[in-house]
Order: C-alpha cells, then sequence, then structure tokens
C-alpha cells in the first residue's frame, strides 16, 4: 500500500511538482503499476530461453579510458562550440549543471 507521504516523497526525488490536489491520483496510478507488475511475477518464463543482445547484432565495447583532458571527451568534436553555446551555463570550458543529489 502506498500512502500519500510516499507518493510526495517520489515525487521530490522525480522532481515533479504535484499539488495536493494530484497526490491521490498519483498514489492510485502507481499502485495500479505495482499491480500490474505482482502480475507480471506470476508469469511462468521457466520455457522461455533467454536471450542477451539483439539477435544478429554486433556490438562493440562503448567504454574509453578515463582522462582529464578536455581534449578526450568533447573538446574534439567538430560541433563542441555549437554544443557549449546552447548549454544555459559553462565554466572553464566545461558545461555546469546544477547539482541534483543532496538537496
Amino acid at each position: 500500500m502506498i500512502d500519500n507521504d510516499l507518493v510526495k516523497h517520489i515525487a521530490g526525488l522525480s522532481r515533479i511538482g504535484i499539488g495536493e490536489d494530484e497526490v491521490e491520483k498519483f498514489r492510485a496510478s502507481l499502485e495500479s503499476v505495482l499491480e500490474y507488475v505482482d502480475k507480471l511475477k506470476e508469469v511462468d518464463v521457466s520455457e522461455i530461453k533467454s536471450e542477451v543482445g539483439i539477435a544478429g547484432a554486433s556490438f562493440k565495447n562503448g567504454f574509453r579510458e578515463n582522462s582529464s583532458d578536455k581534449e578526450s571527451a568533447l573538446g574534439a568534436h567538430p560541433d563542441r562550440a555549437i554544443l557549449m553555446n546552447m548549454a544555459p551555463k559553462t565554466r572553464n570550458g566545461y558545461i555546469e549543471v546544477d547539482q541534483i543529489l543532496n538537496k
């Protein structure tokens, strides 16, 4: 059972502004989703072969070496200037974003 305090907490974590009049609607929606997930848990999947990836697709390792050098990440990208001009805030050649955790 999801109570109103949990709905408000989830909304805060999700950065969704909901009014007191919307809490009950969101609570009912969340409960509906969780009920559906519980139904999915009842499905017998023991005979289904598990798949990893997409059939026929070839994948490459998308990781790169960590580096503090600007040129190794976005610095060498041809559209860097366009991206930097589109960013709402920049500092020292980097895009600046607001803190979202531990507020």
